[in-house]
């Protein structure tokens, strides 16, 4: 064995190993388990010619081969006529996706549409419900329908966080309310018909200046534009959907169209319970480096004598603060009277007494020009009794007739 080792030149050894090492490597790739596929996905078999598989091109419809058995199935590009034909049962059919003439049936999503109609109720300032945990809801009404053409609408609702997911199922396919129980306002009223969507998510703030809603509302030099933004998802028996994005005005006045909040205005309930960015509530209330007005500033707290069936009783107490352009919103000329306080008590039921006349005592030098730290003293009279029944207090505050009163709500006792 040495010896024939020996006779073996070295160059033919060489040359036994690389064809040794060359077969190897083509049995791996049969004995390995990696399969093939076509671009489509489809298995391809070993020695199975191209022509048999599923796509192909030819020139003109002219070079289409017979369609039989073996070709059925087959989807063939035709350049010259810049379409794809098809070997189906009744021979070779130009394939047309959609249209009056289509022979290919695609699913079609829901036909949705849908719109928030009231957020606000006319003359109070939005629909907001407790959530009790430390944030707030705000209650809409809105209109919706929804259709399939080719099947039926399984779900339609709202997606509140945006999620992709309803979070509210409507009752039927189109309406205008909500069929489930009415909805406890944080107000102490009751509203039928209405839908939740909470204040944490979805709420974006525009700034704007030099802003009217209509030629009788006064000119707003600076204001926010808060909007209130979720989904409206309907779903067919196919898996089809088809998404829609609501965004509605947090505040609608009574026409329906945006109104801008005010320097004012943002002290009232509902917006209190928003998280507003500071630099726009900043900016809105002419703090720090802003131009805007200073926003005048009314703190509501509870007086801490009891409440009691006689006249007398003092209720609570205004303080004033942020004058520093209190002549910017009190504009009187017009109106022939100073600017003025209404409140009015409020027990469990919601039931309240006629406003509490002329018992709101200012405590300053000039009531026509409040300074920083002046007060408003509210003090129940005889004719209109605000007793221990009565669980909160409800101000409309008048800077002048061009504005809207301002509302401020505070519990008593």
């Amino acid at each position: 064995m040495y010896c024939l080792y020996n006779n073996i030149p070295m160059k033919r050894i060489k040359t036994l190993l690389l064809a040794l090492i060359m077969t190897t490597m083509t049995l791996s790739g049969c004995i390995g388990n990696s399969d093939v596929e076509t671009s489509e996905g489809d298995d391809v078999e070993l020695g199975e010619s191209p022509d048999d598989w599923p796509t192909y091109y030819v020139q003109s419809s002219g070079d289409l081969p017979t369609c039989d058995s073996s070709t059925l199935g087959r989807l063939y590009y035709v350049e010259d006529d810049v379409n794809f034909q098809a070997c189906m049962s009744t021979g070779w059919e130009v394939v047309d996706i959609g249209g009056a003439n289509s022979n290919i049936v695609l699913n079609q999503p829901p036909i949705l549409s849908a719109k928030v109609w009231s957020t606000s109720g006319g003359e109070t300032y939005g629909y907001l419900v407790d959530d009790g945990d430390g944030t707030m809801s705000i209650a809409f009404m809105m209109e919706w329908f929804a259709y399939d053409l080719d099947g039926t609408v399984t779900s339609v609702g709202i997606d509140q966080d945006m999620d992709g997911v309803v979070d509210i199922t409507f009752p039927s396919n189109s309406g205008a309310i909500d069929s489930q129980s009415s909805i406890q306002l944080a107000n102490g009223d009751t509203l039928n018909g209405g839908f939740l969507a909470p204040l944490e998510v979805g709420t974006s703030y525009s700034r704007i200046t030099d802003f009217t809603e209509d030629d009788e509302s006064p000119l707003v030099e600076c204001g926010l534009i808060i909007q209130k933004s979720f989904f409206v998802i309907a779903s067919d028996d196919s898996g089809a959907s088809t998404t829609i994005p609501i965004v509605a005005p947090l505040n609608l006045n009574v026409e329906g169209s945006y109104r801008a909040v005010d320097g004012l205005e943002v002290q009232e309930e509902l917006y209190q319970s928003l998280s507003i960015p500071q630099a726009d509530l900043d900016w809105l209330t002419g703090q720090g480096s802003s131009t805007c007005p200073t926003g005048v500033t009314f703190t509501v707290v509870d007086h801490p004598d009891s409440l009691t069936s006689q006249g007398g009783d003092n209720i609570a107490t205004i303080t004033i603060s942020n004058t520093a352009d209190w002549s910017h919103w009190g504009d009187n000329t017009d109106w022939g009277e100073n600017w003025k306080v209404d409140a009015y008590c409020f027990d469990s039921n919601d039931q309240y007494t006629t406003r509490i006349e002329a018992i709101e005592t200012f405590n300053g030098a000039d009531e026509d020009s409040p300074q920083d730290g002046d007060t408003i003293s509210i003090v129940d009279n005889t004719n209109n009794n605000c007793d221990s029944s009565h669980d909160r207090l409800q101000l409309y505050i008048r800077m002048d007739q061009h504005r809207e009163s301002i509302s401020i709500v505070i519990p008593i006792s």
